[in-house]
């Protein structure tokens, strides 16, 4: 009994878990014996990664790293000065969509940075921007 388990334990792969979910059941070769493992006699526990969530569907396991980097929080700050100018904005302003447009951004010294490097393209990009300055 405690092969059994030991093996169950320390030496199921991924591959042998999901068989076990799928199939109710898996035959193990333990020291030439075999022993069938029912999925009512274990418990299958999840366990999460630090900096990762995840989740499983039927037989699809996904996990996404969940640190915000200083380039991810960056991103996020050019996106959120950035939506303002969005196609309603630019339509309800006598623009067309196409038209072309020099932008001022009001000076905020916890986005400042942030749009000073780099960002001021990627803004520029989505709202057809020629140029980008903090005033």
């Amino acid at each position: 009994m405690k092969a059994v388990a030991a093996a169950v334990a320390w030496e199921m792969s991924q591959e042998a878990i999901a068989e076990l979910e799928k199939k109710r059941e898996i035959c193990m070769n333990l020291d030439g014996a075999e022993a069938i493992i029912e999925a009512t006699d274990v418990e299958i526990n999840q366990r999460d990664i630090p900096g990762w969530l995840g989740g499983q569907r039927r037989q699809l396991t996904v996990a996404l790293e969940v640190t915000v980097t200083e380039e991810l929080r960056r991103e996020g700050i050019a996106r959120e000065r950035g939506e303002p100018y969005s196609k309603y904005t630019y339509l309800s302003s006598g623009f067309e969509i196409t038209d072309k447009i020099k932008i001022t951004i009001s000076k905020n010294t916890q986005t400042d940075d942030a749009v000073k490097e780099g960002i001021i393209t990627y803004i520029c990009n989505q709202v057809l921007g020629t140029s980008l300055e903090l005033g």
